[in-house]
């Protein structure tokens, strides 16, 4: 497949679940906005890599300033997954960094990640609407935020825990944000202004910590008795529902005697 220029792009697959099958490669997928695809990667995008829907996670103030190549024959959708509050903004790193230089940096950086961590996976709108299309359809799906790591991490991680993967499992799949974030790390800094912020302290917003997906973790296990009647209260994924998705995204394991 064509290598795309989409930051942080990679399928959720062959992660085992607690059923007699593993999450298909290839058929979930994650990343970055889509806003620097020239012709032929978009032809990839919708012909190699089939995906047929993508849901853009970020508010109306991030798409206007990095907006998707509309691609034909792929539905677009934007739900924010942290809509703008009237007390601050939602999950705007540029304000951050203008608005709190003089705050004590790192420990500020980390309150501000971690508080949003907490709020992700409750009543989430776009939560909701991605996983009525991927039970409505059995189709290659995309989603993405602005920078593929945080509200895709949880997006993610949730969808893997309704096929039924292990807390461990989403929580690797997370992680591996960072090896995206460190091999490119020196672009990245050149385009984030630091406005006197230490690098240490940018780093805790640009990189993933198992901290940050802990607090989501821990914010749901303190409300609910575990990830299943989480899942159901907030999103309707009843064990109905959750059958059907794994009937669209996860597959039988290999059969070990074809390799005698």
């Amino acid at each position: 497949m064509r290598a795309l220029p989409v930051r942080n792009f990679r399928s959720i697959g062959a992660y085992p679940t607690r059923y007699p099958a593993r999450i298909l490669p290839n058929r979930i997928f994650r990343g970055g906005p889509l806003c620097d695809l020239e012709e032929e990667d978009a032809a990839s995008f919708r012909d190699e890599y089939g995906i047929t829907y993508v849901l853009d996670l970020r508010d109306e103030y991030e798409t206007f300033r990095a907006e998707d190549v509309m691609i034909r024959g792929v539905d677009w959708e934007q739900v924010p997954a942290l809509p703008r509050e009237d007390t601050g903004p939602g999950f705007d790193f540029d304000t951050q960094l203008k608005n709190r230089h003089e705050d004590p940096q790192i420990a500020r950086m980390e309150l501000y990640m971690i508080a949003m961590y907490k709020r992700m996976p409750f009543h989430n709108p776009a939560y909701k609407r991605l996983f009525e299309r991927m039970l409505e359809r059995n189709e290659n799906v995309y989603f993405h935020c602005s920078a593929g790591k945080d509200r895709t991490g949880i997006a993610a991680f949730l969808i893997m825990t309704a096929l039924g993967a292990s807390i461990e499992d989403g929580v690797k799949e997370y992680l591996k944000s960072n090896e995206y974030i460190y091999s490119h790390l020196d672009e990245i800094l050149a385009h984030i202004p630091r406005r006197g912020l230490s690098k240490e302290a940018v780093l805790r917003l640009i990189t993933v910590s198992e901290d940050y997906i802990q607090a989501s973790i821990g914010a749901i296990l303190a409300r609910y008795p575990d990830m299943t009647s989480f899942l159901e209260a907030e999103y309707g994924l009843t064990e109905e529902k959750r059958a059907v998705l794994q009937a669209h995204y996860c597959g039988n394991p290999p059969d070990k005697s074809e390799d005698l």
